[in-house]
């Protein structure tokens, strides 16, 4: 890291959220639904026991049943069965309601999305009483494992090693906690002075399906896209739904979107996003190319540099439009400029005079064609 600070004055740590806890899984996994996570406080056999719950084998070993064997395979259930059944095969390893620890056979862990397994649904199948009573009770411990008994061991876990990271250097450090997070990780981080990320259209908020970027705290990073995923053009033409919602919601009209993402619709998402308290607003070079019809040619979904849910997908991402270009540009020049000044972030704590108080506002007449 002291390196690293004589090139650098900050750095941005990636997926924040693993000095908390880390997603676990077994060598043989094929899929992530079988994981666990490492911290965590496990259910014990005694909880469980004092829950009603004692039929530990069939719960944490894969449910096969005949029923399921002849829908899938007919009449050859019985050859399939003998000849070729593995436990451990994506669809019969996964189909547990409980995970037993492979260090301790008296605790277990709730499997992920345990309710959509057929395991899951024949509980107690010949009793409804008990059935409706052992579903209830483990819908309860699955909450309590994922959303509740963790938090002060994750926080202590990460008190533990982000000071050591953060004191190591005096560089500026973000954190990057998009996404649904534990309750305990923003205030550590504020805790520690970490700054956050805030991608408008991937917010922490539960039941908030656009981040507002007037309402954004100092300490964060705002930005309209980043690496790990699509650009605004591509999100915009890729998403009919979200885009009419945010047309409405976040622009504030009731007219139809554009089916494209135009310079005028980036402009509007560019500017609440200079114009919000963050400390920082950061733009990916495609979503400022963006603000011009000129360089909009190139299909938007190759704008992408890097896609997560693909494992195939690889970083290849070229600018298509060369230095000599954008320093010749002065038209394209001015607009940032004048995005830069009119929102205060060319001198701290100064607006450009002249400027528009509600830079949101002149969007919005800009985009609904009245100025």
């Amino acid at each position: 890291m002291l390196q690293m600070a004589k090139y650098f004055t900050a750095y941005r740590i990636d997926h924040i959220l693993g000095f908390f806890r880390i997603w676990e899984l077994p060598d043989h996994a094929a899929t992530g639904l079988v994981g666990k996570f490492r911290p965590s406080i496990p259910l014990s056999q005694e909880e469980l026991l004092s829950e009603g719950l004692w039929d530990f084998n069939r719960m944490s070993q894969p449910y096969i049943r005949q029923e399921i064997l002849e829908e899938k395979f007919g009449s050859f259930w019985t050859v399939i069965a003998a000849n070729f059944l593995n436990e451990y095969q994506k669809q019969c390893y996964e189909n547990i309601v409980l995970i037993r620890d492979p260090e301790d056979s008296t605790k277990f862990y709730p499997r992920f999305n345990l309710e959509d397994t057929s395991s899951f649904r024949d509980l107690d199948e010949h009793s409804h009483w008990t059935s409706f009573y052992s579903k209830n009770i483990l819908r309860r411990l699955y909450y309590n494992y994922y959303f509740v008994r963790q938090e002060n061991l994750w926080r202590q876990n990460a008190l533990k090693t982000l000071p050591v990271l953060l004191n190591s250097s005096d560089m500026l450090a973000c954190g990057e906690d998009l996404g649904l997070i534990p309750a305990c990780v923003h205030p550590v981080m504020q805790e520690l002075g970490l700054i956050g990320l805030r991608i408008q259209r991937m917010p922490s908020e539960p039941n908030l399906e656009f981040g507002i970027p007037s309402q954004y705290s100092y300490m964060t990073v705002c930005a309209p896209s980043c690496h790990d995923c699509s650009t605004l053009r591509a999100w915009w033409e890729e998403d009919e739904g979200r885009r009419s919602r945010f047309y409405k919601t976040v622009v504030g009209s009731d007219e139809e979107p554009p089916s494209r993402c135009t310079p005028e619709v980036v402009h509007f998402i560019v500017q609440q996003h200079f114009d919000a308290p963050s400390m920082w607003a950061i733009f990916p070079l495609q979503d400022l190319l963006a603000l011009k019809d000129k360089y909009t040619t190139r299909p938007a979904p190759e704008e992408t540099i890097n896609d997560p849910t693909n494992p195939k997908h690889y970083w290849r991402f070229r600018v298509h439009v060369t230095l000599e270009s954008l320093l010749n540009d002065k038209d394209i020049q001015a607009t940032i400029k004048d995005l830069v000044t009119s929102s205060g972030r060319s001198f701290p704590g100064k607006k450009a005079e002249g400027a528009d108080e509600s830079g949101e506002k002149l969007s919005k007449v800009q985009l609904n064609g009245k100025a």
